[in-house]
Formats: structure tokens, C-alpha cells, sequence
């Protein structure tokens, strides 16, 4: 009996495939000190770049994307990206040079910065109100939910040499293939989907955007003490291993997919509270691993972690969606993702800034570091959302 999939329906399930590739990048994680001893004459500096390269190529490559939304399909530039996201995922196994894994490594990061702001938009014009919100929770969940296969997989792809690692990329092939046949053609996206787009391309972005891409940027520095630091944290209090850490990642992941999955029942009742709320449960996170003795308390903190992660985010799509005309879409999606993503390269820096000023010497201090910063985020939401400059549906 052949089965009938309404054209919203096989869109949503492209979404949620898609979603699974969005944390690709920690599948090299676990390999960056064999990558190392491998390539000896390279600096270290150097190698862990094969982490932060696909962001640097991922942030003007969002921007650009909504040029390629005028001119191509929908699913033109999603199979290209997934094309793009298995030649630069899985050439590293194949090629064991340094040049050609750097080369790898930014073809990954142009095929995400292509994916991220369609597959956003798409929701946005596919979906609307509690239904919206809800696919758009869903694939946060997914993408949570790929981060733990990445890091489990890469783990123990890693122990049977690094170059292994990258077959966690294999994952594309059963994405590509769900595109191929169930993606329906003719879709176009953003200003290319609007019956005036050539009118109205010279309406301005509101600066209620930039406001929320540069909140959103600060919330990302803070978060990323954690990513940055937490392995320190647990090996400098002996609270554990690598392995302790590696659990708590787990955590955050797993519990940012069940997030995920209640975003739409969040979003419906909380409504435009959910940006200062997810930030403030953030911020609990990190107040609680602040004050951990032992790996319970550690766990726990990481829960709050993955619940305000995958809270914060959606969220912000569904007030871009708010504030900027339908034909601007897609750029506001790939401009707030180049601007957030900023966040992860200048958390180090600016987190190093704040502790000289406060005379911050622990890592332990750093996670408290990270509580303030986020309940003084929560502030700035609740007197936006008082004086109704970031609105949300």
C-alpha cells in the first residue's frame, strides 16, 4: 500500500533530518590531540582550528545564503549543502594531509551556513503559530540529539585512529537520500518566494534585529565558558576525568532535546517571557555548577544548561520572524546567525577581560561569572519586552 505524504508533511521531515547535521563539528573534538601528535611539524594553535574554521567560513557564508535564495530552490541549496557537508566530512578520512583536512573543514562549515538559515525559514513560511513553534522546538531537539551522536560516535570512532572519527559524517548519506525523494521542487525561500520581492528589497532591517543578534552573541560568550571550560573545571577540582566531562555534555544535550520537544507548549504559554526565561534558567545552570562538590551537583547544572540552550534559541527565531518583513527573512536568519556566532570566538577573550577586571582568578569563579551575566541578559529581555522592543508572536 503506497503511503501519501502531504507536501508540510515531507517539508518537516526534511527539517528534522537536516537538523541532525547542525552539530556536526563535535565529531572532531575527541580527535584533536591525535590530529596533533599525527602532524607534529603543526602547531597546536593550528590543529585546534579544524574546531572553530567551519564557524569562520559558516558566519559570511549564513549572510550570502539569502542571495542564493533568489536564484535557486529551496532544494537546489539544501542538496548542495548536504553534497558539500559529506565531501567535507569525509575527505579527511580519505586524505590524510593537513592543507586538504583545513580545506575539509571549511566545506563542512559552508554546508552548514547554507543549511541553518533555510531550514529556519522554511519553518517560519511553511508553519504558522503553535504549530510554528513547535517544528522549530522539534528541530532544536534534533539537533541536540545529533550533538550526543557526534560526540559518542566520534569518541569511539577516535579509539581506532583519528582519521575514523569522520566517518560520524556517513550520517549525511541517509539525509541526502530523505532530500532526494521527499523534498518537494519549485520551493523557493525568503525575498524569492514573495510576489513583490523586487519592490520591496530596499525595505531596511529594523534595528530591533541587531538589538537581539548582539543579546544573543552575549548570551553565546557566556555559555561557552562552559564548552570552554568545564574539562578544566572537572580534572582542576577532582571532581573526575575526561570521561566525568564527557557525561556532562551528554547531559546538556540530552536534556536540551527534551527542551526541544516542549518548546511549542513553552511558547504557548509563556509567549513573549521565554527569552528572559530561558536565560535566567541558563543562568541557574551555572550558578549550581558553580557550586559543585561532586558530579550529582555537576549533572544537575548541566540539565538547566541544555533546557535554557534549547529554549533561548528557537526563540529567537520566532522573534526574528516578528520584527522582520517576510522578504527579508532569510538574511535576518543567516545575519543574526554570522552575529551570535561571533560569540564563540570572542567568549574566551571577553570572559578573560571580565576576570581581570574582577579580580576572577578560579574556574569555579568563571561559572558564577557566567550566572551574572546571564540573569543580567534575563533583565535586559524583561525591559525589552516591558518597552515591547523584541517582540515575539
Amino acid at each position: 500500500m503506497k503511503i501519501q505524504i502531504s507536501q508540510r508533511g515531507r517539508v518537516v521531515l526534511c527539517l528534522y533530518a537536516l537538523s541532525t547535521l547542525q552539530m556536526g563539528a563535535l565529531a572532531v573534538a575527541s580527535s584533536i590531540a591525535d590530529i596533533s601528535d599525527s602532524f607534529p611539524e603543526i602547531s597546536t594553535t593550528l590543529v585546534q582550528m579544524l574546531i572553530t574554521l567551519p564557524i569562520l567560513v559558516q558566519t559570511p557564508m549564513a549572510i550570502v545564503c539569502s542571495w542564493f535564495c533568489k536564484r535557486f530552490s529551496a532544494k537546489t541549496l539544501i542538496l548542495t549543502a548536504n553534497i558539500l557537508f559529506l565531501s567535507g566530512g569525509l575527505l579527511p578520512f580519505f586524505v590524510h594531509s593537513f592543507p586538504v583536512i583545513m580545506l575539509a573543514r571549511c566545506l563542512y562549515g559552508a554546508a552548514i551556513g547554507i543549511q541553518i538559515p533555510i531550514v529556519s525559514t522554511l519553518t517560519i513560511e511553511f508553519f504558522e503559530g503553535r504549530r510554528c513553534a513547535s517544528v522549530m522546538g522539534c528541530c532544536s531537539a534534533i539537533g541536540m540529539l545529533g550533538g550526543m551522536f557526534y560526540t559518542y560516535a566520534g569518541g569511539k570512532l577516535a579509539g581506532l585512529g583519528w582519521q575514523y572519527s569522520f566517518l560520524a559524517y556517513l550520517i549525511g548519506i541517509p539525509v541526502l537520500i530523505c532530500i532526494l525523494f521527499l523534498f518537494p521542487r519549485g520551493i523557493k525561500t525568503g525575498a524569492a518566494n514573495t510576489a513583490d520581492a523586487a519592490i520591496r528589497t530596499d525595505i531596511p532591517m529594523p534595528p530591533e534585529l541587531f538589538g537581539l543578534a548582539g543579546l544573543a552573541m552575549i548570551y553565546i560568550i557566556f555559555y561557552f565558558v562552559y564548552t570552554n571550560y568545564i574539562s578544566l573545571f572537572v580534572d582542576g577540582t577532582s571532581l573526575g576525568t575526561a570521561a566525568h566531562s564527557g557525561i556532562s555534555y551528554s547531559i546538556v544535550n540530552g536534556s536540551g532535546f527534551l527542551g526541544g520537544l516542549l518548546f511549542g507548549t513553552l511558547s504557548g504559554k509563556l509567549k513573549n517571557h521565554v527569552l528572559w526565561f530561558s536565560s535566567f534558567i541558563t543562568g541557574i545552570g551555572f550558578f549550581i555548577i558553580g557550586f559543585a562538590y561532586n558530579l550529582p551537583v555537576l549533572y544537575v547544572g548541566s540539565i538547566f544548561l541544555g533546557l535554557g540552550l534549547a529554549w533561548f534559541l528557537p526563540q529567537c527565531n520566532l522573534c526574528i520572524a516578528a520584527i522582520v518583513p517576510p522578504e527579508k527573512l532569510s538574511f535576518a536568519y543567516g545575519l543574526n546567525s554570522a552575529i551570535s556566532n561571533m560569540g564563540q570566538f570572542l567568549s574566551v577573550l571577553v570572559i578573560g577581560v571580565l576576570c581581570n577586571v574582577f579580580h576572577i582568578e578560579t574556574i569555579r569563579n568563571m561559572f558564577f561569572l557566567a550566572f551574572w551575566g546571564n540573569v543580567s541578559l534575563a533583565i535586559i529581555f524583561m525591559i525589552c519586552m516591558f518597552y515591547k522592543r523584541i517582540l515575539s508572536p
